[in-house]
């Protein structure tokens, strides 16, 4: 009987995504709308996933992680490829995807979510960058995001959170300091050195 229904939901799978290839070949689904579709498509792993949290915390943990790496994808392509969203929308959007799957990861104390959550927050300003952006931004979003790891860590003994929020304050600030450093800018970044 249970294969019986997997079988039915494959095929039910399959037809439905040859009917999409379908609408989007022949110009039928706008990119606005297959956006939206994606966006959903990954809200619902993440709601779906949430739910079935107490009988099987692996798989959950596994559908909640694909679903917020598919809003980052959607929101990044969104800004970059498509030029749906502004920088600033697309920057606020990754990092309420990146808060809200955190709290969701602490919720559940899930690691491997925590993980994912963390590292789209640290991409968000990288993702949603212009080339144009203020660094005393950029720096104060990075205390405030290294306070919320150190916030986590106050209460969980995860120690990969800490070593990447290290290694992606250091990556990202050694790189901007290698291409953008200007001397004028020495009084904007000491205190953040400090």
């Amino acid at each position: 009987m249970k294969l019986r229904l997997v079988l039915m939901l494959l095929v039910l799978l399959v037809g439905v995504t040859l009917l999409l290839q379908w609408a989007v070949d022949h110009d039928y689904l706008s990119i606005e709308l297959r956006m939206v579709l994606a966006a959903l498509v990954g809200l619902t792993l993440v709601v779906v996933g949430y739910r079935a949290r107490d009988g099987r915390p692996g798989f959950s943990q596994t559908l909640q992680g694909g679903g917020v790496a598919a809003m980052y994808l959607v929101i990044f392509f969104s800004f970059r490829t498509y030029g749906l969203l502004p920088p600033g929308l697309a920057f606020a959007l990754l990092a309420a995807v990146a808060v809200s799957s955190g709290a969701l990861a602490v919720l559940q104390d899930a690691l491997a979510l925590f993980v994912i959550a963390e590292v789209g927050g640290f991409m968000a300003p990288v993702l949603a960058s212009t080339g144009e952006g203020n660094h005393v931004a950029l720096f104060s979003y990075y205390v405030v995001l290294n306070l919320a790891v150190l916030g986590v860590a106050w209460f969980k003994s995860w120690r990969l959170p800490n070593l990447l929020g290290f290694a992606f304050t250091f990556g990202v600030g050694s790189t901007w300091g290698a291409l953008r450093y200007e001397p004028e800018h020495f009084w904007t970044t000491e205190p953040f050195l400090i």
